[in-house]
């Protein structure tokens, strides 16, 4: 009732007839050729897209990520791999990799999207303030009052939500990027422009179907001005086709714009303009290379920008440095308002801090007592 038999074909005969019935059970037609499926995990992550080397003989590559025109790898251009910068078909047969593994999602951008879940609302509600001294009198502390206690008025006021409670209007977010020459320029150096590019990628691929909870936008600064749009409020990517234009747009503007820093005038005018829409909270992340005393720009003028308007949470995350440049200019900012990191991977841990600092100001603003 309960057995299994496996029946294994080694006949000759046998096997061509079972050839036979397959080939009527798929509907061979003619000599087309048949498809083989193999499904496996590589293991294997994606690094940084790039062309890869040509081959002179044109020698067919499967899998890997070296060579230009293979199938089935990552990194470099081909066909039916992951993480390439664009198609190409070198004329060999396509290996694919499987749909789960080209649509897993990096670590970075998972850990960044398991925080965007787990943010508590932050916007100040209007409640009745009991065990007040003055105001109208709370039926609830009538009996109260006869024995002499003062405390028996309540009021209206505001008050943090209660931890949990869903958010009422989202949170604002506005990153703003270097897209200066320099940038491009040193790229070949340090890959700074590159983990400029990267940082931008994560937060539109992290952010996706959160708009309900966070409206973001990117601005970018450069010799040309300091309120360069590549991302508009109203217009966030939908797809991977429209994040790399975005991506490319700021590549162009960095390889063809004037020399010149405008970080002073870009961190000021993002915290002015966020704050004209009503959110739930509001914050302004400055990504910099750390390189202002290039520019003559002191850091206490920094300092008293990002610290300009108390509605807004403003930070500075320095991704490139010249020796302990970066360092250095961290100790001067206010504490907890700059952070240092070197690989595109430690910014999900940033804006971990960056949150929870927030979360962290507003209880010591409104302790448990006053509630």
């Amino acid at each position: 009732m309960g057995g299994r038999i496996w029946l294994w074909e080694t006949g000759l005969e046998h096997l061509q007839w079972s050839l036979m019935e397959w080939r009527n059970m798929i509907g061979r037609e003619g000599d087309r050729l048949m498809q083989i499926t193999i499904n496996r995990e590589s293991g294997e992550d994606v690094s940084s897209p790039k062309h890869g080397k040509e081959d002179p003989d044109n020698m067919p590559h499967v899998g890997g990520n070296t060579w230009a025109g293979g199938t089935g790898g990552r990194d470099t251009a081909g066909l039916g791999g992951k993480g390439g910068p664009y198609r190409l078909d070198a004329g060999h047969a396509v290996y694919q990799v499987s749909k789960a593994e080209k649509d897993a999602v990096p670590e970075e951008v998972h850990s960044l999207r398991i925080i965007l879940d787990n943010l508590q609302a932050k916007g100040k509600e209007r409640q009745w303030l009991r065990h007040q001294a003055t105001g109208e009198l709370d039926d609830a502390k009538i009996i109260d009052g006869l024995t002499g206690e003062k405390a028996i008025y309540k009021r209206r006021g505001e008050l943090p939500p209660q931890l949990g409670s869903p958010q009422q209007k989202p949170k604002r977010l506005r990153l703003v990027a270097d897209v200066s020459g320099s940038m491009y320029r040193f790229n070949g150096v340090d890959g700074w422009l590159e983990r400029s590019m990267e940082a931008v990628c994560m937060v539109m691929e992290a952010f996706e179907n959160y708009e309900e909870k966070f409206k973001y936008d990117i601005a970018g600064h450069s010799g040309d001005g300091y309120n360069i749009a590549p991302v508009p409020i109203n217009k966030i990517p939908k797809d991977n086709k429209q994040r790399l234009e975005i991506l490319k747009t700021m590549h162009v503007h960095a390889q063809f714009c004037m020399s010149g820093d405008h970080t002073l005038e870009g961190t000021e005018h993002a915290i002015n303009e966020i704050v004209k829409e009503e959110a739930d909270e509001y914050f302004v992340i400055v990504l910099s290379d750390a390189n202002l005393s290039h520019y003559g720009i002191h850091p206490a003028k920094f300092a008293q920008i990002l610290t300009s308007n108390p509605q807004v949470n403003a930070f500075a995350i320095f991704i490139r440095s010249l020796g302990d440049q970066a360092a250095r200019l961290q100790r001067t900012l206010p504490a907890g308002r700059s952070f240092v990191a070197m690989d595109t991977k430690d910014i999900p841990q940033i804006l971990q801090q960056i949150f929870t600092s927030t979360m962290l100001s507003s209880v010591k603003k409104f302790p448990l007592s006053s509630r």
